[in-house]
């Protein structure tokens, strides 16, 4: 098996864990919902990030990105200009999964299944944001206070869905 191929067939595998192990651990301590449009924070700076891990999914499946930002640039609103700016980049993709952290060595080690994580790359995720354009949904789950550990995931339901930009 070619290195291409073994590295799309992990990052698939990669991609479907996360959305079978990770949402529902985020899910089943969530608190409150809100729901808002990207259109309200087009207009913010989106703070800046470092790419940690990328991974394209099977040819035109979707694409898992994790990134890393500053402690001192998560808040609300910065991490929402953030993920929607991400969402309209990427809005061609079927499937986008984004994880934020405020470590970019916890970014990199990080696994959604759970395996070999330390303590830094669990107490480094701070979000993650997902669209899918089968079903038209995404979200975004955030702790707003990282240093509280005990704290409850907030569910930000986002619409509408990014949309692509023509091919030119």
């Amino acid at each position: 098996m070619d290195r291409f191929n073994w590295q799309c067939r992990v990052g698939v595998f990669l991609f479907l864990v996360s959305a079978l192990v990770a949402a529902p651990f985020a899910r089943g301590n969530q608190k409150g919902a809100e729901t808002v449009s990207c259109e309200t924070y087009s207009k913010l700076q989106a703070p800046k990030f470092r790419v940690a891990r990328k991974f394209l999914l099977e040819p035109k499946a979707g694409l898992d990105l994790f990134i890393s930002i500053s402690p001192s640039d998560y808040s609300h609103d910065r991490l929402l200009a953030l993920v929607c700016k991400l969402a309209r980049e990427n809005a061609d993709q079927p499937l986008f999964n984004l994880r934020v952290f405020n470590s970019y060595s916890g970014a990199k080690r990080y696994h959604p299944q759970g395996e070999g994580n330390d303590s830094n790359a669990v107490n480094s995720f701070l979000a993650w944001y997902s669209f899918n354009r089968e079903t038209n949904k995404h979200s975004l789950e955030w702790r707003p206070d990282p240093a509280d550990l005990s704290q409850h995931w907030v569910v930000i339901k986002l619409a509408p869905l990014p949309t692509p930009s023509p091919q030119n």
